[in-house]
């Protein structure tokens, strides 16, 4: 399976095969607490409704990046957002390719900074792609922070149409895929699980 890159796994078996992964589907935030956007991001949110949006552009750029700008905002702008950068890791195995998103505790906009702790990942209508794509992404970030020295013990990524939101979990060599999908209509909900992987992340880079 050479010449591979991130667009071109199309389900998470193949994924699974791939990189020697086991799959399990769980309930990743059963205990999370909703968090109340702000009037800023909701208004953003009924003008993208208004305008519209029918390709992956439009859902990325009107509903995807107000939603990623506010989790920014809400943690006083102490994570980089990468927008449709490559993350080349090994071509070989197929671990390169666009991302849509990346998030990191990183500084620096030139380059890709480690840490990075979240993927997300924007298609039109087609959820699973999505979700095999961000995970094969995934594990291309376990690769990446390993390399500058970083090993968190969880990775998450999520895929997403804009307005439904597909969550997962890479630990190791197992993938946990939550098995609810959290929609643009509970969007404090949605806000406080971005905030859960945000803090819980920057307290295990803090603890080691």
């Amino acid at each position: 399976m050479a010449n591979l890159s991130y667009s071109k796994f199309k389900s998470l078996k193949q994924v699974a095969t791939q990189f020697g992964l086991k799959l399990k589907g769980v309930d990743l935030f059963e205990e999370v607490e909703a968090i109340v956007p702000s009037d800023y991001l909701l208004r953003n949110i009924e003008v993208a409704h208004k305008l519209r949006y029918g390709s992956e552009k439009e859902r990325s750029e009107r509903l995807v990046a107000p939603i990623l700008a506010e989790l920014s905002r809400m943690n006083d702008y102490d994570l980089t957002i990468y927008a449709g950068r490559e993350l080349n890791v090994n071509p070989e195995r197929g671990l390169n390719g666009e991302c849509d998103y990346l998030l990191s505790f990183g500084k620096i906009m030139e380059i890709i900074e480690a840490p990075i702790f979240t993927a997300v990942e924007a298609k039109k209508n087609d959820q699973d792609y999505g979700t095999a794509q961000c995970a094969a992404q995934l594990v291309g970030v376990q690769k990446y922070n390993q390399q500058e020295g970083f090993d968190f013990p969880s990775l998450h990524g999520c895929s997403t149409t804009g307005t439904d939101w597909k969550f997962m979990r890479l630990s190791g060599d197992r993938l946990f895929i939550d098995n609810n999908v959290y929609l643009i209509e509970q969007l404090p909900k949605l806000m406080g699980v971005l905030q859960h992987l945000v803090v819980t992340s920057k307290n295990t880079l803090v603890s080691e």
